[in-house]
């Protein structure tokens, strides 16, 4: 009787365990896509670092650099 009680408290240990690194590896998994699309996100944008297009995107977006004869407007 002894042993089956061991054995018991042992198996559902084991299984909290398990279930813990279930979610931990769950979370691992989605951290890893999160960081893929970073990294395919990124890899785009070194590609199109040639683009003048995609230049002059940036420098409105990030700079704020309007090109010649368009007017830019502040909100305050």
């Amino acid at each position: 009787m002894c042993c089956l009680f061991t054995y018991r408290s042992h198996y559902q240990i084991d299984q909290r365990e398990t279930r813990g690194l279930e979610r931990r590896f769950a979370r691992l998994e989605q951290k890893k896509a999160e960081l893929l699309a970073d990294r395919e996100e990124l890899r785009s944008q070194i590609q199109s670092q040639s683009d003048p297009a995609w230049v002059e995107m940036i420098l409105m977006r990030e700079l704020g650099v309007v090109p010649e004869g368009w007017l830019k407007i502040h909100f305050n």
